[in-house]
């Protein structure tokens, strides 16, 4: 039997009171404003109503290209713009944790962005959630959801 590290019994147990919150209308989203006419509607919902990724001018183009460096393991390696930093882990054969599938909601693919944090897709309010849970630096960010859109640096801080 797979035994969870106690620490993301915790976590657990506050993602089930955030997704209980936000069932009943009490999320962070529940009292912000509605947004006026004239406001940008920012991009489209893509499948599972996530927000979809900011284009960089790097993905736009033909066969474009985006690096990234898992400190201390090894050289830059290349990615398509817009791959997560958990696949391109794994594609490097790097250990990262990702007890819930990449779904955003265990935190166990934290990793700590040393260099080009501005080469990474922006934070989403489910990241943002979870982060809140793990985070121990202010550029922490999610593996699973953070998207390498230019060079960056990733560490990986130590893995159970």
């Amino acid at each position: 039997m797979l035994e969870v590290p106690r620490k993301f019994i915790g976590m657990q147990v506050k993602l089930a009171r955030f997704v209980a919150d936000r069932v009943a209308g009490r999320g962070a989203d529940a009292h912000a404003p509605a947004p006026t006419a004239a406001a940008d509607p920012g991009p489209a919902p893509a499948e599972g109503g996530r927000a979809a990724p900011p284009d960089s001018a790097r993905a736009n183009e033909p066969g474009g290209r985006a690096g990234i460096v898992f400190e201390g393991l090894g050289p830059e390696r290349e990615v398509q713009p817009g791959t997560t930093v958990l696949e391109a882990a794994i594609a490097a054969d790097v250990h990262l944790n990702h007890y819930c599938g990449g779904m955003a909601s265990c935190g166990s693919c934290r990793i700590e962005v040393v260099a080009g944090v501005e080469n990474l897709s922006p934070l989403d309010a489910f990241e943002m959630s979870t982060l809140d849970m793990v985070k121990e630096d202010p550029d922490d960010r999610l593996g699973c959801q953070a998207r390498v859109l230019g060079p960056c640096t990733v560490r990986i801080p130590p893995q159970e």
